[in-house]
This record gives structure tokens, C-alpha cells and sequence, in this order.
């Protein structure tokens, strides 16, 4: 019979004007795509790096799953120990832990009464405070909204314990936290009144009214003992967070992508199946540029296990070696313009160039570096004897459909993070794709030292480095950049650097496609500028304006007069075929509008009347045809449903007609004319069938006037 313990004593949080409920601070990551465990990784690993103790060396972090008795949890929590007992019958259960060192601990005071919150400090903003976030530059944290996550991978239970050494001594610190959706039916904290979901454990203070952590080494050994954690000994000093009653669905489920996710449903990657080896990848996944990497230069390198395994480069998987390697090769370019290493056995170089933008930096324009390489199967490992999963699989945990590999540009800045991999959008636009047995892979890594110019001062009186701005455009979830207004003006820094990442990648690999294919790309050149540049010598260039928005282009001057061409959601693609949604408005120059599919070139639009010419064009059939077209709805009117699929035919319906437009030599239908009124908004969707990936292809949208009709 288990002997009693003295409770940790809990303070339930009070109902208060503009305070967050337990229910509103589940949802505060601001990401509900990315898996539970990825996120869990991402955060618990960069609030330990945060800590590091200054100096070189490692932090170390190991990922600890293993069971616990319920009962020796519950008997340490005073008000819900019975309440445990009764919705978590079973004898013993799952807990994770994460416990780092090398690192400060959970440092500061443990009161916050009559406190600035400059004077909080770690203690104060991981257990007692939400939105607190790390002044330190550099760090990873920039919201301090992202630990909420803690609360989402078990029950919303939480223990801290971290030893410190502060004043000349070394001292223990242990809490819990409890935040728990308050209107569950299965809510630990019913019988604890009128609550908003929150309470804390440790001792009362003084005065009765709050909690502080338990810092009496008896009593802290005495939790630790029943939950199988080891204490911090000798000069040791770090943190532990015990998550118990852990969830089982952490993982991700990819039999269940939505159905118009890019990466379909796929055989579920062998890590997938259990969680020690997810988090062994999740930490490839996000860290592979800091993880057992000792030529990290910002602070100390990433040491990290599994339960006790430790993880070793050799056993990365291989697109996240790729990134390491690309990592270290920007650090070995010392700077240079262009930089390329090509390593013995590999049948591929890595390549590093600086991004440079004007007008932007107090020291010159380098923004940052950008490592590349065109990998083939072999580099990655994907043959045999290793037969290892595609990049897609790796990343992303499903395939990508189709005949050819979009780029995938992966990015980061000082603490070693990587914040997103893209293969879609302004990271890779215009970078041609690849055949599947290729893959391009690029790494940008941030100038962090690099100021921003006086103009574009915070507030317009701190000096702002790039880091701190590119930290100012994360989100709680730090998943994406986007561009921020500093002082006045945007810098549009994020834009221009994602820019002249697609430029340059696309450019290296241009160059060296087959030379039938760069004599197609100049043909293309050829044909577009005959069809829209004067003849040499009569008189001045004009400024050619296209008659209609396609998707990317920009606003007509005359706003309201032309068509607007929206896409309304990302393009499905599956082997062959495209489809896309979107939304049409006529303008006020004309009711029927063309609705027209065209090839897209370095320099413009072609259209396939121009494409598939004998004497001016290519004289090849045009590479896309539109397999299935519908409206479905017209005005305001409740899903007036228009159809055309493959019949050639025309279409009419209350309101207007529908005649497709084909090409001339191929007679493929390439597009529709719309015949119907003035500033008349329409929703639909079209399927293209594609014939050669590496043309890709604009969807764009012109008003016909009344004398072309006529």
C-alpha cells in the first residue's frame, strides 16, 4: 500500500474581465495542418535552445515515452485527484517526456506580484503566463503562444520541473498547470465551481490567494519518484516537461487528406507507426541544420534522442541529410557570390549564391544565401539496396501525383529551425519542374547580422536587424514569412528574397536543360515578341497592357472596366490533368468575355491560334486542352448549373450562351466565349488535360467588343 503524500495545492483561476478561457487558449497555435507531434517538436525543442547556457558546446534533448500508475500521478493533485481516478480507470497510462540540459532551466523569480514583465523570467512566462515573449534575439519564440500545445497531446495536464543556478547556488523548481476545454463534459476541473478551465499546483503563498512552485527537494523528489523522472544532480541544470495520459492519435492520418490536398491519399510511411520513430524524423524534419551539426555558428549545436537513442547524421533520413549538407555548404562559401561543391560519389554538385537586394541594408545587400542541387534517385538513396521513400514521402508523408517534380525551398534563420519546405507559391514560382527522377532542393538561409536601413526603424527609432524582422513575420506557429510594416513603410523584404530565390535557381538549372529544349524556349521567345512588338524602327516600344486579369497578373488600371479572373482555391492536381476553381467577373467594357487557356514563356502569354501557326509558330499541337468546364452559379442566382464536357457543342441557358473556342490545328478545346450581360459574376471550375509539364500554362480573361462581334 503506497504511503500518503502531502498534495501540491491548487489555485483555480478566476473568471476575469478580458481573461482567456482554457477553451480559447487550445486554439491559439493558429495551426490546425501541421501534426500534433511535428508541432510538439517544433516548440518544446526551440524553447530548450532558447535556454541554452551561453558558451559552445551542445544542448541536449531526449524525447521519453513510457507508462505511469494513474493513482501515484493523481494522489500529488489536490482537487482532482478523485476526479482522475474516475474518468482514467485503467491501472497505468502513457506520458511523454522532454527533458533538456545544458540549458539555464526555467530561471527568474517565482512570484510575479508587483512584477514588470521585463522582470519575468522563464519560470514566469512557460508556467504562469500566455503571450509573453522572448525578448532575447535570435530567439526562436516570438509570440509565446505556441507552448499551448503542451496542452493538446494529453488531457491539458502539465508538469515543469527544472533545477537552476541562481545567486551562487543551485536550487529545484516543480508546477503543474491544467488548461482543459472548461465546457467539456470531461472536464477535470467540474467540481472546482464557476471556471474558465485553467488552475496551477505547487504551494500557497502566504497569503492564500496564489500558488508558487514547490521548491523543497523532498517533496519534489517524492513527484518525480512517481513518474519515473530522474533528478537533475552535481552541476546539472536544465528543464523537464511530463505530459501524462498522452494521446494516441498524435501522428498524422493520411488516409484521411482532404480531397483537394496536392499530396492524395498514399501508403502510410513506415515511421508513421509509432510514435518514437515519427519524433525521430518530426527532429530531422524541423532541425536537420542544427541537429548533431557541431559547424553551427549561432550558440550551441542540437543533441537530441528518443528514448535514451541518439540520433547520428548517418541515420537521417536522406533529403534531410541533403539538408544539412546544404546548410554546411553555405557556411563553407565564406560569402562568395556563387559558390559549388561537388562530393566524391555523388552525381550531384551543391550550389550556393547570395540573394542580394538594393536599397534595403545599412551593409551592402546581401539578405541571405541560398544552397541548391538537382538530386537524383540515386543521391537520395531511393534505389536499391536502400530503396528509401521519395522527398515526398519524407517530408510531406504522401506522394505527389503527376509526371514531373515541382521544386520544393525550404528556409531558416539563426536558431536553425526550418520554418516551412514550399513547393508551391512565390518560393518556387517559375522554377521549371523536373522529371520524377530528379528533384530540385534549395535551403535559404538569413543574413541575421544584416540592419535594416533608418527608414524602416521599429517605431522609427530601434535599429531593427533582419533577424528581428523576419521574426516579427512568423506566427505563433512560426510556419510561414510574411512581409510586415516596421515603421511607415513595408520593406517587402519576404517578397523580393523569395523573388530572387526562384530567379536563381531556375536560371542555374535552365542553362543546363538539353539543348533541344532550350532552342523550344527561344522559339517560344521568338514567336511572343513577333507577336506583340512593332516592327524594328517604327517609332517607340509600346507599353503592351493585356486586355484581361489572368492568374498573377496584375489589376488593370481602369478598375471595374476589364474582366476579374479569380482562382477561389489551390489547383487539384492528379496524373495529367489540373483542375482548377474560380471566380469571373465582366466588367463594364463588355458581357461577353473570353475565357482562354495559354501558354506561358519566359517573356509572356502565347495562345494556341499563335502556338500551332506552320510559318510563325511552333507548329506542334498546342500542349493543353480543357476537358470539362461548369458554371455553377450565375449573378445571384441559387446554383444555375451549367455543363459542357467534351460535346463541342453550344451551350445555352436563361441568361447566356457558352461556345467553346478550339485551336486550329489541333482542334483541341482551348477555351470558352461567355455570352451574357455586363458586370455579371460567375463561379465555376475546369479540368485541363496536360500534354508537355514543362509548358506551363495561364488561364486568363478578355472582354470581346461589340465590333468584334458584329
Amino acid at each position: 500500500m503506497m504511503r500518503r503524500v502531502k498534495q501540491m495545492q491548487i489555485e483555480v483561476a478566476k473568471q476575469e474581465r478580458m481573461s482567456e478561457s482554457g477553451k480559447s487558449l487550445l486554439r491559439l497555435i493558429q495551426n490546425e495542418e501541421m501534426p500534433l507531434w511535428d508541432l510538439l517538436v517544433r516548440e518544446s525543442v526551440q524553447n530548450s535552445l532558447d535556454a541554452a547556457l551561453d558558451g559552445k558546446g551542445f544542448v541536449s534533448v531526449d524525447f521519453s515515452i513510457r507508462e505511469f500508475e494513474r493513482s501515484r500521478l493523481s494522489r500529488h493533485f489536490e482537487g482532482i485527484s478523485e476526479r482522475l481516478d474516475e474518468l482514467y480507470p485503467l491501472k497505468s497510462y502513457r506520458l511523454v517526456e522532454i527533458r533538456d540540459s545544458n540549458t539555464c532551466g526555467l530561471t527568474g523569480p517565482i512570484e510575479d506580484n508587483n512584477l514588470k514583465m521585463s522582470e519575468y523570467g522563464n519560470l514566469i512566462k512557460l508556467v504562469y503566463h500566455v503571450g509573453q515573449h522572448q525578448q532575447k534575439e535570435g530567439a526562436g519564440g516570438s509570440w509565446g503562444l505556441g507552448k499551448t500545445v503542451y496542452f493538446r497531446v494529453g488531457i491539458g495536464l502539465v508538469i515543469y520541473y527544472s533545477r537552476i543556478y541562481e545567486n551562487g547556488k543551485f536550487a529545484s523548481r516543480l508546477a503543474a498547470c491544467l488548461v482543459e476545454d472548461e465546457e467539456k463534459q470531461v472536464a477535470l476541473l467540474e467540481n472546482q465551481g464557476f471556471h474558465r478551465g485553467i488552475a496551477w499546483w505547487g504551494e500557497r503563498t502566504s497569503d492564500g490567494r496564489r500558488t508558487i512552485p514547490l521548491t523543497d527537494e523532498r517533496k519534489i523528489r517524492e513527484v518525480l519518484d512517481d513518474l519515473g523522472v530522474k533528478p537533475y544532480e552535481g552541476t546539472e541544470t536544465g528543464t523537464s516537461v511530463i505530459i501524462p495520459f498522452l494521446r494516441d492519435d498524435l501522428k498524422p492520418n493520411y488516409l484521411e487528406a482532404p480531397e483537394n490536398d496536392s499530396l492524395p491519399r498514399a501508403e502510410i510511411p513506415w515511421w508513421n507507426h509509432n510514435d518514437p520513430e515519427y519524433i525521430k524524423v518530426a527532429l530531422q524534419r524541423w532541425y536537420a541544420p542544427r541537429l548533431m551539426n557541431e559547424n553551427y555558428r549561432h550558440g550551441r549545436w542540437l543533441k537530441a534522442s528518443v528514448n535514451g537513442e541518439l540520433l547520428t547524421p548517418d541515420n537521417f533520413l536522406p533529403v534531410f541529410q541533403i539538408v544539412q549538407k546544404l546548410y554546411n555548404a553555405i557556411l563553407a562559401s565564406d560569402g562568395k557570390n556563387e559558390h559549388e561543391i561537388h562530393e566524391e560519389g555523388a552525381s550531384s554538385s551543391l550550389h550556393v549564391s547570395t540573394v542580394n537586394l538594393r536599397g534595403n541594408f545599412v551593409n551592402g545587400s546581401i539578405a541571405g544565401w541560398i544552397g541548391y542541387g538537382k538530386f537524383t534517385v540515386d543521391d537520395l538513396k531511393m534505389t536499391p539496396p536502400h530503396n528509401n521513400l521519395s522527398p515526398w514521402m519524407q517530408i510531406f508523408g504522401r506522394e505527389l501525383e503527376g509526371d514531373s517534380n515541382p521544386a520544393i525551398i525550404c528556409f531558416t534563420r539563426k536558431p536553425g529551425m526550418i520554418v516551412n519546405y514550399e513547393f508551391v507559391g512565390k518560393w518556387v514560382h517559375g522554377i521549371s519542374r523536373t522529371p520524377k527522377d530528379q528533384f530540385i532542393i534549395g535551403l535559404f538561409v538569413a543574413n541575421s547580422f544584416n540592419k535594416l536601413k533608418d527608414e524602416f526603424k521599429r517605431n522609427g527609432n530601434q535599429e531593427l536587424s533582419l533577424e528581428e524582422y523576419i521574426r516579427g513575420c512568423e506566427k505563433a506557429d512560426h510556419a510561414s514569412w510574411q512581409d510586415w510594416v516596421p515603421h511607415k513603410r513595408n520593406p517587402l523584404i519576404i517578397d523580393k528574397i523569395q523573388s530572387q530565390v526562384a530567379k536563381i535557381v531556375d536560371r542555374q538549372f535552365r542553362n543546363g536543360q538539353p539543348k533541344g529544349l532550350q532552342q523550344r524556349h527561344a522559339l517560344l521567345g521568338r514567336i511572343l515578341a513577333n507577336a506583340i512588338l512593332p516592327p524594328e524602327g517604327f517609332g517607340n516600344i509600346g507599353n503592351v497592357q493585356p486586355a484581361g486579369r489572368g492568374f498573377g497578373q496584375k489589376r488593370p488600371a481602369q478598375s471595374g472596366t476589364n474582366p476579374v479572373l479569380r482562382q477561389i482555391s489551390p489547383p487539384i492536381h492528379t496524373e495529367h490533368h489540373v483542375r482548377l476553381d474560380f471566380q469571373l467577373i465582366s466588367g463594364k467594357a463588355s458581357g461577353t468575355i473570353n475565357l482562354k487557356l495559354k501558354a506561358v514563356t519566359e517573356s509572356g502569354t502565347i495562345d494556341s491560334e499563335t502556338w500551332e501557326k506552320m510559318d510563325k509558330g511552333t507548329g506542334i499541337f498546342f500542349p493543353y486542352e480543357i476537358t470539362h468546364f461548369e458554371l455553377s452559379s450565375v449573378k445571384s442566382s441559387e446554383n444555375e448549373q451549367v455543363v459542357w464536357n467534351d460535346s463541342r457543342g453550344v451551350i445555352k441557358s436563361i441568361q447566356l450562351q457558352i461556345q467553346p473556342i478550339s485551336a486550329p490545328l489541333s482542334r483541341k478545346i482551348v477555351g470558352f466565349r461567355i455570352i451574357g450581360n455586363n458586370k455579371t459574376a460567375y463561379q465555376g471550375s475546369l479540368s485541363i488535360h496536360i500534354t508537355d509539364p514543362t509548358i506551363h500554362v495561364a488561364l486568363q480573361a478578355e472582354p470581346v467588343m461589340e465590333e468584334v462581334l458584329s
